[in-house]
């Protein structure tokens, strides 16, 4: 299965999260090997709560192997989401 997750916490009412939004599109179709996650924490709050995400958007970068997580809040730029991805590799 799919060794980095990507899960991005996002609301309809958060204007950084729709800049956003074409940035993940594009690492989606860039990244097949890597597994994308959309939580609306309006529409999934105990997902949001789950991760203690305190404001949003929040996306945490995960390696199953080695149980390294990144958190990023805010909108960061496409570098910085991959070398995130990059950095819970090792």
């Amino acid at each position: 299965g799919f060794m980095i997750t990507v899960k991005r916490f996002t609301a309809s009412w958060c204007a950084p999260c729709k800049m956003l939004a074409p940035v993940f599109k594009q690492m989606q179709q860039e990244l097949p090997d890597v597994e994308f996650k959309t939580f609306d924490i309006d529409e999934h709050p105990q997902e949001a709560l789950l991760e203690t995400i305190r404001s949003v958007p929040t996306v945490l970068i995960s390696n199953s192997d080695n149980g390294k997580t990144i958190s990023l809040v805010g909108a960061n730029s496409k570098t910085a989401y991959l070398n995130a991805m990059e950095a819970v590799k090792v």
